[in-house]
């Protein structure tokens, strides 16, 4: 055989697989794309047509159905989300999925975004990156390429350069003649989508860009280099374009470099669902936390639902450590309750997997820890690890075509699957919420035979699964509320003139309790942190307005504003400074700047110098 020939042969051999996988993930795009619905709200609040949407496309039997429930052992972790499920042809429902290599590609997260928005309207693509940037890979409805010289940073590195953000990534260049390009494929976005949101380091020595947008005739100016009035620059286009190429505008002497954190793509209508999912290959809890830009990124786009489906590359590669691995799990919950107070959390867990020939056992107790501290930090939970079959499960899925030889990745036909769980569970916890009078918690019983869903439920049951040593002994130190107090745990989120006598005052309990609570070294308080306060039930403020106990940040903190008198809680005002922008003033006081905005019926985000703005009532 010629030299010549065995080349062919070998470009051929790499070729078809990949025109194989190309063809499924087109067939799988003409099956899925997200259409242009009219939302009914009295269906969304009908049982039987919920009922109607929840069905699985194929039957297997290690795949635990009537445990595929969204669950919560306080209604208040889940409840203004759907609530707002209802509201979508009037108000844009917004989730952020935030995940590692099994969410980078977007299989699941797609799926899920496509049907949801099929079934409550389209409100755009989400978050999005220019990957290529950052030697790393696209999602699977689009690709991206860069020219010239960058620079990068991802929250899987040990020591990043760049601040990073939600996406996990940044890139930066000082190249005044680099680019970089996303072109969407053919099929997967629809119309209307008309904004786009530019996460950029903003400032002087930014560069500008230029946006090549298709379909659209004239290249778009975008102005980097002024003061940030918000974490991103916001550019609107006319219509609906697939390819977007930016190209560095070096417009005066002082721009020196341009740095980007990701992108927004949406629809300029408020309504209809926008599901973002954001992963990188490796991530674990330690990697968001490295992600500094989260929670302003976080404040601004205001999700109704932030997802966190990851963790299994905290003790992939070693022991499996719960304190560790807990306490990095509540540092994200903190970050995103401190960041967007009104945000509901989903905490999910890890498939069984295997690492080479042995068996990861530390994703079992991984599953319990993520429902104990679930249920401590009033926050929803789906158990991943028990629905799709539990320890040794992945075997089975291997054998069904639906996960790699790796025994830890997914096959597209298993992420599909996975897509498929992920939204009923959603769907079916919502129907069981139309259907019930009280719903204080939802909890699967795990002992039952798989049978009708219905049959499943319970309040206050726990778990049949069988802890390790350690675990138990985490959650048992973790759990218990302060000794010798009967208590329910509140939170409180600290506002501008706030003291710890004034919160310690109104609650009955003491300073001290305070400090020890929230390891409070001194009296000082951030305005914006969130404390936590063991509430005793027997000195419970008479003959005013009662507080929600149960209730996450934002029900506690509605309580306490209503109770102005007894915290001492002045109005807030500020004289705007030169060179002050709405940004700078709304992190100062940590709220957004929508919020600044309504409170002072500002129709734009320009001030003037000694004007009084109301930053809170």
């Amino acid at each position: 055989m010629s030299k010549g020939l065995k080349r062919n042969l070998n470009v051929l051999f790499f070729i078809i697989p990949f025109i194989g996988i190309l063809f499924a993930f087109k067939i799988a795009s003409e099956k899925q794309s997200p259409k242009v619905v009219e939302v009914n709200p009295d269906s969304i609040s009908s049982p039987n047509y919920i009922k109607n949407l929840i069905n699985y496309n194929k039957f297997y039997p290690f795949i635990k159905y009537s445990q595929d429930y969204i669950e919560w052992s306080n209604y208040a972790a889940i409840e203004p989300f759907f609530k707002k499920f209802k509201q979508t042809n009037k108000r844009k429902l917004k989730i952020i999925h935030i995940g590692d290599s099994h969410i980078q590609a977007d299989i699941v997260t797609g799926f899920v975004r496509n049907r949801l928005q099929n079934i409550l309207g389209f409100g755009g693509r989400g978050l999005i990156f220019p990957y290529a940037a950052a030697s790393t890979h696209a999602a699977y409805d689009y690709r991206t390429s860069c020219k010239g010289i960058w620079s990068f940073s991802r929250n899987v590195l040990a020591n990043p350069i760049y601040e990073m953000g939600l996406n996990g990534a940044t890139i930066h260049t000082n190249d005044s003649s680099a680019s970089f390009k996303l072109v969407f494929y053919r099929g997967y976005l629809k119309d209307s989508l008309k904004v786009i949101k530019l996460f950029c380091k903003q400032g002087k020595e930014s560069f500008n860009l230029k946006l090549k947008a298709s379909g659209v005739p004239e290249p778009i100016n975008i102005t980097c280099n002024s003061e940030p009035c918000l974490p991103y620059v916001e550019v609107n286009i006319p219509n609906t374009s697939d390819t977007l190429e930016f190209f560095i505008n070096k417009t005066d002497t002082a721009q020196k470099f341009f740095e980007c954190y990701g992108m927004d793509y949406e629809t300029d209508t408020d309504k209809g669902v926008l599901y973002s999912s954001v992963g990188i290959n490796g991530a674990g809890y330690k990697s968001i936390l490295k992600s500094k830009l989260i929670p302003s990124q976080l404040t601004e786009l205001n999700p109704d639902l932030v997802i966190i489906d990851l963790g299994a590359n905290d003790f992939y590669g070693g022991a499996f450590n719960p304190t560790v691995i807990g306490n990095d799990l509540k540092r994200i919950i903190e970050m995103i309750k401190m960041s967007s107070p009104e945000t509901c959390i989903l905490i999910s867990n890890s498939q069984d997997i295997y690492k080479r020939r042995r068996n990861i056992s530390g994703c079992k107790d991984f599953s319990a820890l993520i429902k104990s501290i679930a249920r401590e930090e009033v926050c929803a939970y789906f158990d991943w690890f028990n629905v799709s079959g539990g320890q040794y499960s992945m075997m089975k899925w291997m054998g069904n075509g639906l996960a790699k030889r790796d025994r830890v990745h997914l096959t597209t036909a298993g992420y599909y699957v996975k897509g498929e769980l992920i939204l009923n569970a959603i769907l079916n916890s919502y129907l069981k919420t139309l259907t019930s009078s009280t719903m204080d918690s939802l909890i699967v019983d795990r002992g039952r035979i798989d049978s009708i869903p219905a049959s499943v439920f319970m309040n206050g049951k726990k778990s049949e699964i069988q802890l390790s040593d350690t675990l138990q002994k985490y959650i048992t130190n973790n759990n218990n509320p302060p000794e010798n107090v009967k208590s329910t745990k509140v939170y409180y989120k600290v506002k501008s003139g706030d003291n710890l006598g004034s919160i310690a005052s109104f609650y009955h309990v003491n300073v001290s309790d305070l400090k020890t609570w929230n390891n409070l070294k001194t009296n000082n308080l951030i305005v914006g942190r969130v404390l936590v306060i063991y509430q005793k039930k027997y000195n419970l403020p008479q003959n005013k307005v009662p507080i929600n106990n149960n209730a996450v940040i934002n029900n506690s903190e509605n309580a306490i504003t209503n109770n102005k008198q007894n915290l001492n809680l002045k109005p807030v005002k500020h004289k705007v400074a030169a060179g002050e922008s709405l940004w700078r003033i709304s992190q100062k006081y940590n709220v957004s700047v929508d919020q600044i905005k309504k409170l002072n019926n500002l129709s734009s985000n320009n001030l003037r110098v000694g004007m009084i703005l109301v930053i809170r009532k």
